[in-house]
């Protein structure tokens, strides 16, 4: 198995734990098999007031890759091709 890995930066206007929740939900629009996720970073933006306006959390995102011989979860032993 292959597995790639995407950085994604989300944010959230409540906190880092929703920037997180965020980000996930973003990614399994586009993305299956995701098997872990890594936060590298935390920020957050601040006013002129020095008040927090946005949470910001960066994210490594790994999924495994689909090779078209080997369907991700089966093996290729395993599968059966009537002819």
């Amino acid at each position: 198995m292959i597995v790639k890995v995407i950085e994604i930066i989300a944010a959230s206007e409540v906190g880092w734990d929703d920037a997180l929740r965020n980000a996930i939900a973003e990614a399994t629009l586009s993305l299956r098999h995701i098997n872990s996720v890594d936060v590298i970073r935390n920020s957050v933006i601040v006013n002129d007031a020095g008040e927090i306006t946005e949470y910001r959390t960066t994210v490594h995102i790994a999924f495994a890759i689909e090779h078209h011989s080997e369907p991700i979860g089966v093996r290729c032993e395993s599968i059966k091709v009537n002819v």
